[in-house]
């Protein structure tokens, strides 16, 4: 078991390092801060240009919307479960809570981008 762990390990920093020896590249042709800073992402242009702001103010914006959306449904389901009384329906709630606590989250954006992308398509008259 312990050289299972030792491989997992190894391979975990192999991964770390050869992304980063891969990604040191870039920072010959374009200065770190203007890598971070920068607002037009174009590396096939001869000088290229590969800044990363907007993709990190997105993430940054997304997450802020996941998390106002996602803190009062979940303070609520967990006040709901701490003073609700019959034990059978606490324990069903508790229990149907789990499993969807087990599904990756990667599967609730894929639904999210079947299912709300193509209703907000619908209703803002976008193609598909």
């Amino acid at each position: 078991m312990i050289s299972l762990t030792l491989v997992s390990i190894v391979l975990l920093f192999l991964v770390i390092f050869f992304i980063t020896k891969e990604s040191l590249y870039i920072f010959r042709e374009v200065n770190f801060f203007a890598f971070v800073s920068g607002l037009t992402w174009d590396p096939l242009a001869r000088e290229p240009q590969v800044g990363i702001l907007p993709m990190i103010l997105a993430t940054f914006y997304v997450s802020l919307v996941a998390v106002l959306i996602a803190l009062p449904i979940g303070v609520g389901c967990a006040m709901e479960l701490a003073v609700l009384e019959k034990k059978w329906l606490k324990g069903f709630l508790t229990a149907i809570l789990g499993v969807l606590a087990g599904i990756p989250s990667v599967i609730y954006g894929f639904i999210g981008l079947l299912v709300v992308v193509k209703f907000l398509e619908k209703k803002l008259m976008q193609p598909s």
